[in-house]
């Protein structure tokens, strides 16, 4: 039952409902036969009031004659069906100690088509791009038989992320959080990816300047710069910061009149103070394994990560170039079958590559000191030595271009919050290796939301269900044992009474006394009153008049063979047939 469901709750409850009505009905119908054969083998035995007969058969319908004493003494088991009648409605109802309600997740499993990273393509042709270029995050151009006479039969090259990528990366670096996309069906499920997905180790070094132009940029000293160097052998991330300003050594007064630094000079001669810190970051590769759960529509993501490898970028185009010219393309030589191996082999990798370049490229940054002229003060040589020597002029840190602008307000900088001034501060920039892969594993995980692709995988559905537990059976046990005793206790008495009586009885009232055949103390009340019209329709004198059902008796005392309400004197008791 906790994986497959054989019913639904509903039906249960519909049927466990029945079940509960069907018992309450058969005992309250059996137990209210016994009681009309009871009251009738009451009034066949001995004389009572109309009052009180009527009060009898009212016992059932009106709660009220349950506490009238008289009745009570004279039809005790008549009060006791009546009383247990009453009862059986709520004694049937499950009693609250005995049942605990709560609510049981109930886990099926089930294949759903899910979002994922990088869709399988088993089925990819790559004569035919067209039918797969909506499962690729990278531009990718082809090529088809530039024409007749031509050798390139055909070519695939990665022109990095398709723009919607890029997009999200740069709303990351702002929300420093995971893309949202929508449960695949229901509100409670999880199901798990495995993928290999991109990071960066990183290296912080520093360095002595020993050159002007390790550290100058076009428009001035470069003080701080981020850069992606996606086209290099070894593609890199390079952050680098000149903490402090430049120092030279020996004074050069013409330098500091007219603003001719050492650099510009080729023949100048000088010693530099400085260092340079140097982060620079590696792609690589790791296992993501990823779970997705989603709790009343909220998703939470967990994941982990391992088995780091080296990521190389590997080629950025595949060409199949034929030994000779061709006027049509021949998918069935061995060129032909190896260029399009190649081509597979190569898409997963621009995939990865994609979301990096996407996320590092978004993270472009560069400010530098527009050198406005230079100052003069004490510089200690690296022997020790105290010398006067010439530094930039302290101004601020301008940014190269507005692009620049995205990191003084993404997740990177801690201040983003407070009043952000025109001028940069790189040195508040938080970029250390963790945040930049934090950054990536969002990005990573975010580009599921792109509907990049779907696959079938396997989903844990949560159902929650209403499940009763008979915490106390005895207070569920007892209720219903003693509604069956009580019940088999008063069918007796009915059918003992139908023993006495010989035959069935039906229920009725004052009208079916008034209506049944009567004796003539009985008619004469009647028709006196019919005359007068006093107390209503139901007057005093006859609800007083002591009557019993029996064979009715002559002036003579002799029987007439008719039964019928009548005095004592006027009846006979009725023996069994």
């Amino acid at each position: 039952m906790t994986e497959h469901r054989w019913f639904r709750q509903s039906h249960v409850t519909t049927v466990s409902l029945l079940l509960t009505t069907a018992f309450k009905a058969c005992i309250l119908t059996a137990v209210g036969t016994a009681f009309a054969q009871h009251l009738w083998q009451l009034v066949r035995q001995r004389a009572y009031t109309i009052r009180s007969i009527e009060q009898f058969f009212q016992l059932r319908s009106s709660v009220v004659e349950l506490g009238e004493l008289q009745v009570i003494l004279h039809a005790p088991f008549l009060v006791l069906m009546a009383v247990f009648a009453w009862l059986v409605p709520f004694a049937a109802i499950y009693p609250p100690s005995s049942l605990t309600i709560s609510m049981h997740p109930f886990v099926e499993m089930r294949e759903l088509e899910v979002p994922v990273l990088f869709p399988a393509q088993p089925e990819f042709d790559a004569w035919t791009p067209e039918t797969t270029s909506g499962l690729r995050l990278s531009v990718v151009e082809t090529i088809k038989l530039m024409g007749v006479n031509q050798t390139l039969a055909g070519r695939y090259s990665n022109s990095g992320p398709i723009e919607r990528l890029n997009t999200l990366a740069r709303s990351t670096a702002l929300t420093g959080t995971i893309a949202g996309f929508s449960s695949p069906m229901n509100e409670n499920m999880s199901y798990g990816l495995t993928f290999r997905g991109p990071q960066l180790s990183c290296n912080l070094e520093t360095i002595d300047v020993l050159q002007a132009q390790d550290v100058m940029l076009p428009g001035g000293l470069n003080i701080y710069k981020i850069k992606w160097n996606r086209w290099d052998s070894t593609p890199n991330l390079t952050i680098t910061s000149l903490a402090s300003g430049l120092e030279w050594y020996p004074f050069n007064a013409t330098s500091q009149d007219s603003y001719v630094l050492p650099w510009q000079s080729p023949n100048s001669s000088v010693t530099y103070l400085g260092n340079v810190s140097i982060l620079t970051c590696h792609p690589i590769s790791v296992i993501y394994d990823l779970v997705l759960s989603y709790s009343r529509n909220t998703r939470n993501v967990s994941f982990t990560k391992r088995d780091p490898k080296a990521l190389t970028r590997g080629v950025e185009s595949v060409d199949l170039i034929m030994s000779r010219n061709i006027s049509e393309i021949d998918e069935k030589t061995t060129e032909a079958k190896k260029w399009a191996e190649e081509v597979k082999a190569a898409l997963p990798n621009w995939n990865i590559f994609a979301l990096l370049d996407a996320s590092l490229a978004a993270l472009s940054y560069s400010c530098f000191d527009r050198i406005q002229g230079t100052v003069s003060g004490p510089m200690i040589l690296p022997n020790g030595t105290e010398v006067l020597a010439q530094k930039t002029a302290a101004v601020d840190c301008r940014r190269e271009s507005l692009d620049s602008a995205l990191l003084d307000t993404s997740v990177f900088n801690p201040g983003r919050f407070v009043a952000v001034d025109q001028t940069a501060d790189p040195t508040r920039f938080d970029l250390s290796e963790h945040m930049l892969n934090e950054y990536i594993t969002n990005v990573t995980i975010s580009a599921m939301s792109l509907n990049i692709g779907t696959v079938k995988t396997p989903v844990n559905i949560t159902e929650y269900r209403t499940v009763y537990d008979f915490s106390a059976p005895l207070s569920l046990i007892i209720p219903y044992s003693l509604c069956l005793l009580f019940g088999i206790f008063f069918v007796g008495i009915g059918i003992w009474s139908l023993n006495r009586n010989g035959v069935p009885a039906i229920d009725g009232g004052f009208l079916q006394v008034m209506s049944t055949t009567t004796g003539r103390t009985m008619e004469a009340l009647a028709v006196s009153h019919q005359r007068s019209l006093d107390d209503g329709y139901r007057p005093k004198g006859l609800l007083d008049l002591e009557v019993r059902y029996g064979e009715l008796v002559d002036d003579a005392g002799v029987g007439t063979g008719v039964e019928g309400f009548g005095t004592v004197e006027e009846t006979k008791v009725l023996r069994r047939r």
